[in-house]
């Protein structure tokens, strides 16, 4: 029945621990700073490449978090914090911890969000930016520089690549960008849970995951578990 397959899968990915990578920082406050009553037309200009942003991830299987910026400020209970690991640099919020941070066109950016690029980027963690750039601090003119200055301008075309480059992937579907992934940690183990979202067309697909080991197949609608066969080669499982 419909209803257990839902039941299946809202139990299961509401376990455990989201793995994203990726942070997208949310141009609220651009939008607030050039929004004018009965006038959207720039609120739309900053909607449309976020979209655009946000689908393209989708579609390379680069799962993210939007970061709020109101969430971030010191003394929030997702204060935002820098830190080194052994994986490398991180930007820690909550219990999440992101590698990379992509700042999606706009004009302005909280004064602690400006703070907390810089120390990332000054620990070595990847900034990029999309054009265009914010200019404006808590939506005010400023003589500083809002981004730091290893962040590094990148066009929607060429950000599959710059992602392959500064980042592993963790999961990816060559040749299928109309499925999505989302991945949890639960009790030392990895769970993916991959959507076909293309309406018309299904099919066999080659899917690729960071790390080795064995893997099973989950059917949300049976509760079945299956062997699944795969091959692992330089540290990925295909």
């Amino acid at each position: 029945p419909i209803a257990d397959y839902f039941a299946r899968l809202s139990y299961i990915l509401s376990q455990g621990q989201r793995v994203v990578d990726i942070l997208v920082i949310h141009p609220l406050g651009s939008a607030w700073a050039v929004y004018r009553p009965g006038a959207t037309r720039e609120v739309n200009q900053l909607d449309r490449p976020l979209d655009d942003l946000l689908m393209t991830l989708m579609q390379a299987q680069r799962d993210f978090h939007l970061a709020d910026e109101m969430l971030i400020e010191p003394g929030a209970a997702t204060e935002g914090r820098v830190k080194v690991d052994a994986l490398g640099p991180c930007l820690e919020v909550g219990k999440m911890t992101y590698r990379l941070v992509i700042v999606p066109p706009g004009v302005t950016l909280a004064k602690n969000t400006v703070r907390l690029l810089r120390e990332f980027a000054a620990a070595g963690g990847p900034v990029l930016a999309m054009e265009p750039l914010p200019t404006l601090m808590n939506g005010r003119a400023t003589a500083e520089a809002v981004l730091p200055p290893a962040t590094r301008v990148v066009t929607l075309a060429h950000l599959p690549a710059v992602l392959d480059e500064l980042l592993p992937f963790d999961v990816r579907v060559p040749g299928r960008p109309m499925i999505w992934a989302h991945h949890r940690q639960i009790d030392g183990s990895d769970l993916y849970f991959l959507a076909n979202t293309d309406l018309d067309h299904g099919g066999v697909a080659t899917v690729q995951l960071r790390g080795t080991g064995r893997l099973e197949a989950w059917d949300p609608a049976t509760g079945d578990v299956r062997a699944l066969p795969c091959q692992q080669r330089d540290g990925v499982t295909e």
